[in-house]
C-alpha cells in the first residue's frame, strides 16, 4: 500500500500567511531606507550651500553696513534665494555679538529652506559669527566730512 506523501491545504496556507507578513516587514523597512537616504541626501545637498550662503550673508551685511545714507532695509527674517541654486532659499536673524569692541559683529542664526509648494522644513544652521569686511574706501569718505 503505497502512501502519497505532501503538504496538506492549512500547511501551505500557514507557510503562505507567514511569507506574507515577513515581506510586509521588508517592504516598510525599504520605504523608510529609502526615506532616510531622501533626507540625508537633502542634508548633504544643504550643506555644500553653507559657504554660499555665508559669503552672500556676509556681503550684504557689509554693503548694509557701509551704505549709511540709504537704508536698504532689514536682513531679519527676510528670505532670499542662494546664489546659483533656484531649489533652496535662506531665511536670516542677525543680533549684535554681545561685548563685540568694534561693534560690527553680528550673530547670524541662518536657516535653508528647499524651495518646495507645500514643504514647511527648513535646515536651521544655528547662530554664525559674521564680522563683514570694512570698505576702507567708503569709511575714509564717511570719516572725511
Amino acid at each position: 500500500m503505497s502512501r502519497q506523501r505532501g503538504f496538506s491545504l492549512i500547511e501551505v496556507l500557514l507557510a503562505m500567511g507567514i511569507l506574507v507578513v515577513g515581506m510586509t516587514g521588508i517592504l516598510a523597512l525599504f520605504n523608510t531606507a529609502l526615506q532616510l537616504q531622501r533626507r540625508a541626501a537633502e542634508r548633504v545637498d544643504a550643506s555644500l550651500h553653507i559657504p554660499t550662503v555665508l559669503s552672500a550673508v556676509e556681503a550684504d551685511l557689509a554693503a548694509r553696513l557701509a551704505d549709511t545714507r540709504n537704508n536698504r532695509g532689514s536682513l531679519d527674517g527676510a528670505v532670499f534665494d542662494v546664489p546659483g541654486d533656484a531649489r533652496w532659499r535662506y531665511r536670516v536673524h542677525t543680533t549684535p555679538i554681545p561685548r563685540d569692541p568694534i561693534g560690527r559683529g553680528l550673530l547670524c542664526r541662518i536657516e535653508l529652506l528647499p524651495v518646495r509648494g507645500d514643504d514647511e522644513r527648513s535646515f536651521d544652521l544655528g547662530y554664525l559669527p559674521v564680522i563683514p569686511r570694512a570698505d576702507n574706501d567708503a569709511l575714509m569718505r564717511a570719516g572725511g566730512r
